[in-house]
């Protein structure tokens, strides 16, 4: 099982957003990019056009919630997920088949591993 480890430092998330691919949806955009460490690393992201602090971590944890419901990122990826104004309104069973149909476009192994789940 691969490990996960949260992205923290600017430089990434810019790297991230110059370099990497990306699917937009009214409640999630998802940026995706190969690494070579070996490890999967996610960011949450919320701005301000969401809301004041309350409004941002929620939707923060509904992303985050409907990621562990996914299940996990394949090793070798970052993946940055924008959280959208509707997103503060959704719960994250909405989420869920958005950001399962935006890994399974951005991240090959991830289409795989998913079309297995739904054959079982």
């Amino acid at each position: 099982m691969p490990q996960t480890v949260t992205l923290s430092e600017n430089r990434d998330f810019k790297r991230i957003y110059a370099k990497g691919k990306s699917r937009v949806h009214a409640l999630l955009v998802t940026y995706a990019m190969k690494n070579r460490l070996g490890i999967a690393r996610v960011g949450v992201v919320s701005s301000k056009k969401i809301g004041k602090a309350v409004s941002r971590n929620r939707a923060r944890r509904v992303v985050r919630a409907a990621l562990r419901e996914c299940g996990e990122i394949p090793a070798g990826w970052d993946v940055v997920f924008v959280c959208r104004v509707k997103t503060v309104y959704s719960k994250s069973t909405r989420i869920v088949p958005v950001m399962k149909r935006q890994l399974g476009e951005l991240l090959p192994q991830a289409a795989a591993r998913m079309a297995d789940e739904r054959t079982l």
